[in-house]
């Protein structure tokens, strides 16, 4: 079920809040989730404010514990590399795959080579049970001028995708495949290249939380969903959190 809602501060926030005035919060169903026709306080990584302009998405949805041993595994990266497939495959679906939406790792949805939109994946804890709350804005209609290298649907391609559409399809689509793909990390991989906007070799900046910049070359992601990068003295490292410029 979708509920909508004409105006709200962040639908992330909103969802959160709910679990946490609910006293059993795992009786709450999976993939219940709100939609935003106006969102004034959005944010993503990192506590960034992100502005959502009328006619654009913003969305966020439940998921359960009880489907995944989210501690196990690394399902939590997978889920956020898998989810942004999802958001990917979907767009494209729209365009007969002839158009290019692209993941940006770990969590930047690309149209060509400007940034449309992003998700976000927050939980809750109460004793020992886990909800999660993923929460995805994309730029249908209009881009925020306050921000360089961003795009949206309509400007790029003159298609109109309205929110209710992307919002029950979605959604949908999420309710019928998400548990059963999360189990083929393999094949989460190998969707990730595919869909990846980078590639083998890119010489790419990542920018750590701590403000460090660390340059090199992208080769691969690794089996617990960390980006493989090359350095300039040949050195090989793991990273699996940072803004990455190019």
């Amino acid at each position: 079920m979708i509920c909508i809602y004409n105006d709200i501060d962040s639908t992330n926030t909103h969802l959160l809040n709910l679990l946490n005035l609910t006293k059993n919060a795992i009786n709450i169903k999976d993939f219940s989730a709100i939609l935003a026709l106006k969102q004034n306080a959005g944010y993503g990584k990192y506590n960034r404010k992100w502005e959502t302009l009328e006619g654009n998405l913003a969305l966020s949805f439940f998921l359960s514990s009880d489907k995944i041993d989210w501690l196990a595994e690394n399902n939590m990266s997978f889920l956020a590399i898998l989810l942004g497939i999802f958001f990917v495959e979907k767009l494209n679906s729209y365009f007969n795959n002839n158009t290019s939406f692209f993941l940006k790792y770990p969590n930047d949805i690309m149209l060509n080579d400007k940034k449309i939109g992003g998700f976000l994946i927050e939980s809750s804890v109460q004793g020992n049970q886990v909800r999660l709350v993923c929460g995805i804005g994309l730029n249908l209609l209009h881009s925020p001028d306050s921000l360089p290298k961003t795009t949206s649907i309509y400007q790029d391609t003159k298609k109109i995708i309205t929110q209710n559409t992307f919002a029950e399809e979605i959604i949908d689509l999420l309710k019928r495949e998400l548990y059963n793909r999360i189990k083929d990390k393999k094949k989460i991989i190998i969707d990730f290249y595919k869909h990846s906007f980078l590639k083998f070799n890119d010489s790419i900046t990542i920018k750590l939380r701590d403000g460090k910049n660390i340059t090199g070359l992208y080769q691969t992601l690794s089996h617990d969903a960390s980006l493989i990068l090359l350095l300039p003295n040949n050195q090989i490292i793991k990273i699996s959190h940072g803004d990455i410029f190019i």
